[in-house]
């Protein structure tokens, strides 16, 4: 009787944690194609924010260096072409 009661706690605890494994596993993949997702669209913002500026590889690299949001990209991309000064001036 002990026996089969150790036996069939060991088998819930093996099918638990085979779940939590699945799961973990689950949660990785979905972590991994939000990462993807996020890059390509960082990729598209940056394309796009490039041709609408005019902006150089350097001055999106500079402003990324600075440690600025995407948002906040655009707002100083804009704020240097509205006020006709230099996008580092405006940095």
């Amino acid at each position: 009787m002990k026996a089969k009661l150790l036996l069939s706690t060991l088998v819930l605890g093996l099918s638990l944690v085979s779940f939590a494994v699945y799961a973990e596993e689950d949660e990785l993949a979905k972590e991994e194609q939000a990462l993807t997702e996020a890059s390509a669209k960082d990729a598209n913002f940056t394309a796009a924010l490039k041709e609408k500026y005019q902006l150089t590889d350097e001055q999106i690299k500079s402003m990324q260096d600075q440690g600025l949001a995407a948002p906040h990209m655009a707002m100083t991309a804009q704020l240097a072409q509205s006020s006709g000064k230099p996008l580092d001036e405006v940095l």
